[in-house]
């Protein structure tokens, strides 16, 4: 399926929801096995930092796409030795995107070692197994226009199409959710990525702490904003698990509620909502024929 068609009168959304942090803990990755096999979520991006949960990864295989979540915040990196400047004393990239971005302001010349990692990270994904659809982010960090062109300069390398999440059509609202949008407007600017599709990010500003009403509201400014000129395929970024298990002190500083997250997408309610807006959730072979990837 490509773009948008038009159905009963109404102009339909084809909506990828992606399942992020896939390889962050156990529990995490059960919630999102739970929601792989309900057929409830279309894609999942995958972590392969240094302490990243990759047991049972192989199951994703054909039942999703599947994506790089690169890793460039909040966890140890595969490369330390090589990242010891930007790291704290307990071996850890900067907790918060904004950290990140003021050590690479204060030296650019960390840009050159934060690429090597970038490239690590691309090399360990392609031994999983698993096709890569797209990549992402932890924190959207590749939308800072210098991250944004080496990711696209590594994957290209490595033979991965260079297809990224993209956050030019993202509402403002909100610092947070004004920081992506007009960070993803200049690196698109300034490095336009070679693809004939974009798999534009909506509700970036609630990720991981989604409602009804949130999802609702965007599916709502979507139906009125989107054009009918190049295929788009929309997504909604979701942040899903299970939460049997404390989870570390880091990854509860950053306000995911995981478990509502899973839940919310397996409700009758949240389905409701897709029918409201003529969502369709697009599948996993649709995606790969509509990104051209293997």
């Amino acid at each position: 399926m490509h773009g948008e068609h038009t159905c009963r009168g109404r102009t339909v959304i084809n909506l990828c929801v992606t399942a992020d942090d896939y390889g962050l803990s156990r529990d995490i990755n059960g919630g999102i096995h739970s929601l792989v096999a309900h057929r409830a979520v279309s894609a999942v991006s995958v972590m392969v930092h240094r302490e990243a949960r990759l047991d049972d990864v192989a199951a994703l295989r054909g039942r999703v796409a599947t994506g790089l979540h690169l890793m460039l915040v909040g966890e140890r990196p595969l490369l330390p030795d090589r990242l010891a400047p930007l790291l704290d004393a307990q071996g850890f990239l900067p907790m918060r995107y904004w950290g990140l971005f003021m050590q690479l302001a204060r030296d650019p010349r960390w840009m050159a070692r934060l690429s090597d990692e970038i490239i690590a990270q691309l090399a360990r994904y392609r031994t999983l197994g698993l096709p890569l659809h797209f990549v992402n982010s932890h924190q959207h960090v590749h939308l800072l226009p210098p991250i944004w062109r080496r990711v696209m300069r590594a994957a290209h390398q490595q033979g991965f199409p260079p297809l990224l999440r993209t956050a030019e059509g993202t509402v403002r609202g909100g610092i947070h959710q004004t920081l992506l949008s007009g960070a993803s407007r200049l690196a698109a600017r300034l490095h336009p990525a070679a693809r004939r599709l974009s798999l534009q990010a909506i509700g970036l500003g609630f990720a991981g702490r989604s409602t009804l009403q949130d999802i609702d509201d965007a599916l709502a400014r979507v139906a009125r904003t989107h054009s009918e000129g190049a295929p788009v395929i929309y997504e909604l970024v979701v942040h899903p698990g299970f939460e049997h298990a404390p989870a570390a002190a880091r990854h509860l500083a950053w306000g995911i509620r995981w478990q509502r997250e899973h839940d919310l997408l397996l409700s009758p309610d949240f389905h409701a909502v897709l029918r409201r807006h003529a969502a369709v959730l697009i599948a996993p072979e649709q995606i790969a024929a509509a990104l051209g990837a293997s």
